[in-house]
Parts: structure tokens; sequence; C-alpha cells
């Protein structure tokens, strides 16, 4: 399924927000091409990136438009990284840098299982009906 238009996109992020009980966080999610990704912190040819400032809950969260395989994945990735934001902030603080790579490693394959079971509960059928949602 294509990536749905900006507008969507937007309603969809406010849903999950309420599921994941991070709504009271201002996240600011939009498509974005691989030099825009590098902007925020991610890498020219990743998936998805997210930017997050835990003292004033808010992150931008861009979904790359020319590489995503599974733009609902994503989406749901990023978003729990905002999650866990503070955890990893405590962690990554009370740690010393020889630590900082080995605690990445496992928070991203972490929320990469997470974001599968996430969306085999709520799938992209709950939002998007049809193809014609979609851009």
């Amino acid at each position: 399924m294509n990536i749905p238009s900006e507008e969507k996109l937007n309603e969809i992020t406010k849903k999950l927000a309420e599921i994941l009980r991070i709504q009271d966080w201002d996240i600011d999610i939009k498509t974005a091409k691989p030099l825009e990704m590098e902007e925020i912190g991610g890498y020219y040819n990743d998936q998805g990136a997210v930017n997050i400032d835990y003292i004033h809950k808010f992150a931008k969260v861009r979904i790359g438009k020319d590489s995503v395989l599974d733009w609902y994945k994503t989406l749901f990735h990023e978003l729990l990284h905002i999650q866990d934001a503070s955890f990893y902030q405590y962690l990554k603080s009370n740690c010393d840098a020889d630590n900082d790579s080995y605690l990445t490693k496992i928070g991203e394959q972490r929320i990469n299982e997470l974001a599968k079971s996430f969306i085999s509960i709520y799938p992209v059928t709950n939002f998007i009906k049809d193809e014609s949602e979609a851009n």
C-alpha cells in the first residue's frame, strides 16, 4: 500500500499516539526524501527517522518517500522510539560509551519486534479502508 497523504498520515499518527499513550506529545510527521532524513539525524537510506526532545515532548518523525518497504510498520517503529525516549535517555546517561552501541542494538531489536506485534493487532486497514485513501 502506498504512503497516504500528509493529512491522512497525521490522522493515523494521532490515533496510534493514543494507542501508545503518547497523545500528549507534539509529533510532527512528514514523508521525506533521503537528504531530509539526514537533517533530523537519520541516515540517507533509512526507512524512517525520529528526532526527540523528551523534555518538551516534541518529536519530528520522517517516513522515507523513496525507500519505505512498509510505511505503516516504520511509523509504528518511530512512534515506539518516542514512547521509550525517557527510558533510553536514562539508560544512556547511566552507561559508559562502550555500552552505547550495545544499547542501541538491543533497543532497535526490541522496537522492531514490538512494531511487528502492534501491526498485527492494529492493522493498517483499521485506518485506511482501501487504496483510494492512500496517495
